[in-house]
């Protein structure tokens, strides 16, 4: 199984909140009004594909087989 993560560039991030929209369990928007990437569910890929694609500012871009944010690596 593939190992993800997505990197959030926050100086071009609106905090518009669209990737919540497509990835619900995996986004949340911080106190600075920013997109942050949580530990999605194991079946949101696709679903955060689709919050990538569809970023308006193009600020989140998916590292496919990267280790895990959460891993400290």
């Amino acid at each position: 199984m593939p190992r993800w993560t997505v990197d959030v560039d926050r100086e071009v991030c609106s905090g518009c909140e669209v990737c919540r929209g497509y990835a619900p369990g995996s986004f949340r928007i911080d106190s600075g009004g920013q997109a942050e990437f949580l530990d999605p569910p194991a079946d949101a890929l696709t679903d955060i594909r689709m919050a990538v694609a569809n970023c308006p500012t193009g600020a989140l871009r998916l590292l496919e087989d990267a280790v895990s944010h959460d891993q400290g690596v």
